[in-house]
Parts: C-alpha cells; structure tokens; sequence
C-alpha cells in the first residue's frame, strides 16, 4: 500500500499543479492539499477493494467523486461540500 500511495501521490501532485496552473493559482500549498485529500481518497478506495466492501461503501463513493474531477472537502451543517 505505501508503494502504490507514493506512486500515486507523485501523479495526483503533478495533476494538482497544472490544474492550478491553468486556473491561475500560484500557491502551491493548495495544489499540494488537493494532491493528499486524492491520495487519501485513492488508499481508502485501496481498502475498500481489499476488505471486498463493495461500490455502495462510503470510501468507494469519494473516490468516484475525485475520478469524476470533484474534490469532496467536508460534511459541515448537515451539508456536503464538494469543490
């Protein structure tokens, strides 16, 4: 697991900074939170498919929100907030 969230993390960085780019943001910190909330989003997507837990668990959905290009940030107020 540690190999394949380094090899995805290095991916989902360069993603991050030249979607950044594109849009005209310059800090760098936020490319790099983007990166590791999708790398979070690829391991717990891992363990899903490891543990056979199936396309309904919870960890399953975030990952299609990021593959869908949506970045989920929080459940706050009773409300999900999606980027």
């Amino acid at each position: 697991m540690t190999d394949l969230m380094n090899r995805v993390g290095d991916t989902v960085m360069g993603a991050a900074s030249a979607a950044a780019a594109r849009a005209g943001i310059a800090d760098q910190a936020l490319a790099r939170v983007a990166a590791g909330a999708a790398t979070q989003a690829a391991y717990h997507a891992a363990l899903v498919r490891a543990a056979g837990a199936g396309d309904a668990h919870p960890f399953a959905l975030k990952y299609r929100l990021y593959a869908a290009g949506h970045w989920p940030l929080s459940v706050t107020g009773g409300k999900f907030w999606v980027f």
